[in-house]
C-alpha cells in the first residue's frame, strides 16, 4: 500500500487486455491475443517490480455516466489491484475529454449538460455523477486527465480539477505537462503561451524559449492551482533507420535544463516535482528512443532524485498498446507483448527497491540549487550540458574536483524539519561511455558524513572535511554532513 514514506511509483501502459494495435485510419491493424493479459498473476508481477499505484488507462476506460461499474472490466482490474494492496489511477472518458477543451466549460449560452455547463455547481454535479461508483472502490486513488495540454486547455483543466477535488477532496489528479522543447516554438505550435514567438524574437532562441516555457508553467499554476508539476521527457536517444541495425546514440539536448527549470519553479512556489521517465525504445519514421540499459536507468533515476523529484512514473510497462504511427520495440519495455518480463523488468525491480530504501529520508528534503562540474573533454554526447544555467551555489562545500574527464551534477537539498542539508553527487557523463569518475569534495566544518548509495547507508569519517566518491556513469550518492 502506497504510504507517505514511499515514493509514488507507477507506469503508463501498465495494463493490457486481449489486443494491441498499430497504424491509423485505413492502415490500422488490430492483433487479437488468445486471452486477456490482465490477470491476477500479471497484476502481482507488476506489483513485484516495485510499483505501488496501477494506472488503468483507456484500455479499461470507463464512461461513468452511462456504464454499469459493478459489471465493468475496470472494476475487475481494480479488484485485482486491491488484492495486491495497490491503489489505482483510473481513466474516466468524460473527465479526460472535458480537460482537453480550449475554452471555459462554464458557459450559460452553450450549456448542454455534458460539454458546457451553466454554473460551476452544474459541472460539479456532472463530475460527481461520473465518479459516483468508482470513487467508492477501496483501491481508488485518483484519475488521469488530458495529457500534455497546451496553455489553451488550462482554463478547462482547472475547472475539471476543482470539480474533481470538490467531489473527492483526497483524489490524486494526474496532469502531465509538456516538456521543454524550443522546437515547439520554431514549428509555430503555440503550445506554451500566446506570445512565445514574440519572446524568442525579442530575447533570442535560448532565453526566449526558456521564458516561454516558464510562462507555460506559471499559466498552469495560475489557472489550475494544483500542488504538483509533472512532465514527461525521454532522453535516451538514437539516430538511424529501422532498416539498419547500427544507430548513433545521443542524449536529449534539453533534458537537464528542463529538470532545472521545473525544480526552480517548484522551489519558488512550494510545489512537488514529479516526472515521467523513459522505459521504451522505438520511434516514428526512424529510430528515436534507444532501448535503455541499466546505466541509462541509473542515469535517469539518480538525476531525478538529485533534482528533488518525489513522484516517479514511466513510459512504458507494456509496449504501447495502441501504437498509432509510432513504433515500439517490444523488447525494450519492462514486459513484452505477451506480458513476459524483459531484462528491464529486473533492472527496475532492483532500482525501485534501492529508491524506496532511501525514500523515508529523501522525501523530507527539498531541492535548493544545482551546479555542474566538468573536467577536460567530456566523453560521448555533451550537448545536454550546454543549456544549463550555471550560476548556482552549493553552500557548505568549498570545492568539488573531478579526477577524470567528464561531468558531474551536484545538488543541494534541505530538510527544514531537522535543519539538515543534503547533497547529491551524480556522474552524469553519457552512460554509453565507460567513463568512471572520482569526485573529491571539501565540506566546510564537517568531520563525518552519512553516505547513501544504491539504497545502502554508511558513515564515513573525514580528514579536513575531504570526501572522495568513485562513481560509474549514471551512479550517484546522497550525502548528509554532520
Amino acid at each position: 500500500m502506497y504510504s507517505d514514506k514511499e515514493f509514488m511509483i507507477f507506469s503508463y501502459h501498465a495494463v493490457c487486455d486481449d489486443w494491441y494495435a498499430s497504424g491509423t485510419g485505413d492502415n490500422r491493424v488490430v492483433t487479437t491475443l488468445p486471452e486477456s493479459l490482465q490477470t491476477s498473476e500479471n497484476t502481482k508481477m507488476y506489483k513485484d517490480a516495485g510499483f505501488n499505484v496501477l494506472f488503468i488507462n483507456y484500455v479499461f476506460g470507463h464512461n461513468g455516466t452511462v456504464e454499469d461499474f459493478e459489471t465493468s472490466k475496470l472494476k475487475q482490474v481494480m479488484d485485482m489491484a486491491n488484492d495486491e494492496g495497490m491503489k489505482c489511477l483510473v481513466f474516466i472518458d468524460e473527465l479526460h475529454a472535458l480537460a482537453g477543451t480550449t475554452e471555459s466549460l462554464i458557459n450559460e449560452e452553450k450549456a448542454d449538460g455534458s460539454t458546457f455547463f451553466a454554473t460551476e455547481a452544474d459541472l460539479n454535479a456532472y463530475v460527481a455523477n461520473a465518479l459516483r461508483d468508482v470513487k467508492q472502490h477501496p483501491a481508488f486513488y485518483g484519475v488521469s486527465v488530458k495529457d500534455e495540454p497546451s496553455y489553451k486547455m488550462f482554463k478547462a483543466q482547472g475547472e475539471v480539477y476543482r470539480a474533481i477535488k470538490a467531489v473527492c477532496p483526497d483524489a490524486y489528479v494526474n496532469m502531465n505537462l509538456l516538456p521543454y522543447s524550443p522546437e515547439h516554438i520554431e514549428n509555430g505550435s503555440m503550445l506554451y503561451s500566446e506570445d512565445e514567438q514574440t519572446l524568442v524574437a525579442t530575447y533570442g532562441e535560448e532565453e526566449g524559449s526558456k521564458m516561454a516555457y516558464k510562462k507555460y508553467l506559471q499559466l498552469f499554476y495560475d489557472e489550475v492551482g494544483a500542488p504538483i508539476i509533472q512532465y514527461d521527457d525521454y532522453p535516451i536517444h538514437e539516430r538511424g533507420s529501422f532498416d539498419v541495425e547500427e544507430a548513433e546514440s545521443y542524449l536529449l539536448e534539453y533534458h537537464l535544463i528542463n529538470a532545472q527549470i521545473v525544480a526552480e519553479f517548484c522551489k519558488e512556489n512550494g510545489l512537488q516535482f514529479s516526472k515521467v521517465f523513459q522505459t521504451c525504445g522505438g520511434g516514428t519514421s526512424s529510430k528515436l528512443w534507444r532501448k535503455c540499459t541499466e546505466a541509462d536507468m541509473y542515469w535517469q533515476m539518480n538525476i531525478g532524485m538529485a533534482m528533488g523529484i518525489k513522484g516517479y512514473s514511466y513510459w512504458t510497462y507494456y509496449p504501447v498498446v495502441n501504437e498509432g504511427d509510432e513504433h515500439y520495440d517490444p523488447t525494450a519495455s519492462m514486459v513484452n507483448r505477451n506480458g513476459e518480463p524483459n531484462e528491464l523488468y529486473y533492472i527496475m525491480q532492483q532500482i525501485h527497491g534501492e529508491m524506496q530504501a532511501l525514500a523515508p529520508v529523501l522525501k523530507n528534503f527539498e531541492y535548493r540549487d544545482m551546479k555542474l562540474y566538468t573536467q577536460g573533454t567530456i566523453p560521448g554526447d555533451s550537448n545536454f550540458v550546454g543549456h544549463v544555467e550555471t550560476d548556482g551555489t552549493i553552500s557548505g562545500v568549498s570545492s568539488v574536483t573531478l579526477g577524470n574527464d567528464g561531468v558531474a551534477l551536484v545538488t543541494e537539498l534541505f530538510d527544514e524539519t531537522f535543519n539538515q542539508k543534503g547533497y547529491w553527487f551524480v556522474n552524469v557523463t553519457d552512460p554509453t561511455q565507460n567513463a568512471s569518475q572520482v569526485v573529491t569534495v571539501n565540506f566546510e566544518g564537517v568531520s563525518e558524513i552519512l553516505v547513501y548509495k544504491n539504497g545502502v547507508s554508511s558513515k564515513v569519517a573525514l580528514t579536513d572535511g575531504v570526501a572522495t566518491f568513485e562513481l560509474g556513469c549514471g551512479e550517484g550518492v546522497f550525502v548528509l554532513p554532520y
